[in-house]
């Protein structure tokens, strides 16, 4: 196992923590609720944001060091091609489904995009395992770059719900508009970097 794929590994392994620190100050609430002051659980709060911030951070800059080091010094290898993507989807899931928790993002776009992404993974397997090379296109790349906008953009929001809870009611209302809409874009660029994936691939199978 070179680097590169140590550190996707290592990615990996990190990622509950991520849903760990979100929720905690719910779970402080439930089981310390007769111990918890206001400015405890204002500290809960800080930790908790500032944790999962740290992890969001970090698992971009560990996924852009990890694909140019593998690149730069020809370190590429099917292991990682697989477990490169993955760790990338369960990081993002587990990041849905908390906004899905804390009702930031709808039920159906957190399952529109959860079944895309197996979808993808399973399709992605078969590809690797015939030696199909699918190149990246438009629509992929546009679905990566949603996806990291709605995590920042979630998490924002969460950090400012938690920070400022009597938070005028009309803005909290332009807030959730404007993060179901732009969770709606990525569902819909997941769904159709998927078709765009899956039509070649399948074009390929009928060919053999």
């Amino acid at each position: 196992m070179n680097l590169p794929t140590k550190i996707t590994v290592v990615r990996i392994v990190l990622t509950p923590l991520f849903f760990v620190f979100f929720l905690l100050p719910e779970w402080a609430l439930y089981w310390f609720y007769d111990y918890l002051t206001e400015d405890s659980l204002f500290v809960v709060n800080v930790v908790s944001v500032a944790a999962v911030w740290l992890f969001l951070i970090l698992a971009e800059i560990s996924d852009a060091a990890d694909g140019f080091i593998a690149r730069r010094y020809h370190m590429v290898t099917d292991l990682g091609k697989l477990m490169d993507p993955f760790s990338d989807v369960l990081i993002r899931i587990t990041y849905f489904v908390c906004f899905a928790v804390s009702g930031l993002m709808p039920v159906w776009i957190l399952m529109v995009i959860l079944y895309r992404e197996l979808a993808q993974m399973f399709v992605r397997m078969l590809a690797v395992k015939d030696g199909t090379v699918i190149p990246a296109n438009l629509w992929g790349k546009l679905k990566a770059i949603l996806y990291a906008v709605v995590s920042i953009a979630g998490l924002a929001a969460e950090s400012v719900f938690r920070f400022v809870p009597d938070l005028d009611a009309a803005v909290s209302e332009y807030i959730g508009i404007g993060l179901t809409v732009l969770f709606s874009a990525a569902a819909v660029a997941s769904v159709v970097s998927f078709l765009t994936y899956l039509i070649p691939f399948l074009k390929t199978q009928s060919a053999d």
